[in-house]
């Protein structure tokens, strides 16, 4: 069960009406530049910075942006899957779109509240999904076709379909441990070592 804040439980306790935002941050590679960067949408009024686990992160305003399927909480190692909505008329999502490698990107969703009557946010944005963009269209379509696109999402039990070669290569070790090289060699299958006979030629 999920433990909210107090500041939360107060604001989802009282009465009246309540402002909802969603926050969606990806961590892709740039096709120009092939460095992973982190990008973040959400359906806010402006482009506005928010402090996540101690982190600021920007989220730029994706105008009619969000929709998202409803996130199903259950207990077990099953893949949830979830799609994600966009409107490709929307500069920031043609640009993340058009300019980033979507395929396999980690991804994370978060709620924000905000006080109606102020505007203030109620408290840190709560974390609803975390995984891999799982699919998402590799060309755009012109301003007036398609009027929205879908980005398929999948949980982060996901990572528990890799197979053992790959959780333990040289490079997931190193990915999760920084100068962990323990399996640096562990390709290297041709080497001939000689037992009890004189080594010809070096």
């Amino acid at each position: 069960m999920r433990v909210l804040d107090p500041a939360t439980a107060a604001y989802l306790a009282r009465r009246g009406g309540s402002v909802v935002r969603m926050l969606v941050h990806v961590w892709a590679e740039n096709l120009v530049t092939e460095e992973v960067e982190g990008l973040g949408l959400w359906n806010g009024a402006q482009t506005q910075d928010f402090t996540i686990r101690g982190a600021a992160r920007t989220y730029h305003r994706a105008a009619g942006m969000i929709r998202l399927e409803e996130i199903v909480a259950q207990p077990g190692t099953d893949s949830a899957m979830t799609t994600l909505t966009l409107t490709p008329i929307d500069a920031a999502v043609r640009s993340m779109m058009a300019g980033y490698n979507l395929r396999f990107a980690p991804v994370e969703v978060h709620r924000a509240l905000f006080w109606p009557e102020s505007g203030d946010l109620v408290a840190e944005p709560v974390r609803l999904f975390k995984g891999w963009i799982d699919s998402a269209p590799t060309t755009l379509p012109e301003l007036n076709e398609q009027p929205e696109v879908k980005v398929s999402l999948t949980s982060a039990a996901r990572a528990l379909t890799r197979t053992l070669a790959f959780k333990k290569s040289d490079t997931s070790l190193s990915l999760a441990r920084s100068g962990d090289r323990f399996r640096k060699y562990t390709d290297v299958g041709a080497v001939q070592v000689p037992w009890g006979q004189e080594r010809v030629g070096s």
